[in-house]
Order: structure tokens, then sequence, then C-alpha cells
């Protein structure tokens, strides 16, 4: 969730080369104690409130970062309430494909995996 989050608010990529680093650095997870400061290099454009909620999703401890549904229902409604998202985004639609993605194997799921894939492809 966290690489989806972090390319929602960064500008595309130039090369494949570079989107390869940045993901590759991003896999290993944000360990240091300012995870947030970390969050803020990868996302220097975006408010400070974007680079906190990647830091929790990016964290390596799993005590800091958020993966039971009911901690992330809370986390997008407090999303919800932040003003980080746009008014749409909590829309009926959008909360009915948002729990189709929950489950890796759904129609939304495959199809969001066939796009990112087909993509990765083409830029390399």
């Amino acid at each position: 969730m966290g690489v989806v989050f972090y390319e929602m608010w960064r500008q595309p990529f130039f090369t494949a080369m570079e989107r390869a680093q940045v993901l590759g650095k991003m896999a290993l997870g944000l360990s240091s104690p300012d995870r947030i400061k970390e969050a803020q290099e990868l996302l220097p454009e975006a408010p400070p409130e974007a680079a906190k909620v990647l830091a929790s999703l990016l964290a390596t401890d799993p005590g800091a970062r958020s993966t039971k549904m009911d901690s992330w229902s809370w986390s997008l409604e407090r999303l919800n309430r932040s003003g980080l998202l746009p008014s749409g985004a909590f829309d009926p639609q959008v909360q009915r494909v948002l729990q189709a993605l929950e489950d890796p194997s759904s129609s939304e799921s495959v199809a969001l995996l066939q796009v990112l894939c087909r993509d990765i492809r083409v830029a390399a």
C-alpha cells in the first residue's frame, strides 16, 4: 500500500532505472527513528500529512504500521477528515472498489495489477 500511496503523490518517473532505484529503496522500508523525515525526503512536494501516512505504511516495525482491517478503515476515515484526499474519494462507488481491492483475487485487483505490470513492461 505504501508504494501505491507514494506513486499517487509523486510525479511520474522519467526512466525505468529511476523507478527501480526509488522503489528498491522503499522495499527496504523506513526503519530510522525519524521515519517521517525519510518519508518527507521521498515526497518533498507533498504536504507533511502525506509524509506521515507514507512513514506509517513503509515502517519496517510491524507495530508502527497499520495491518489490521479495522486500522485501515480508521486510517481511511482519518485521511477523509484531514482534507488530503479529494472529496470524491469517499464516494460509495470508490468505497466499493477499495473494498474489492482488499481481496487479491477480485477482478478489480487483478485488473489493477495487470495495468501496473503492463506499465512496467512498457517502461523497461
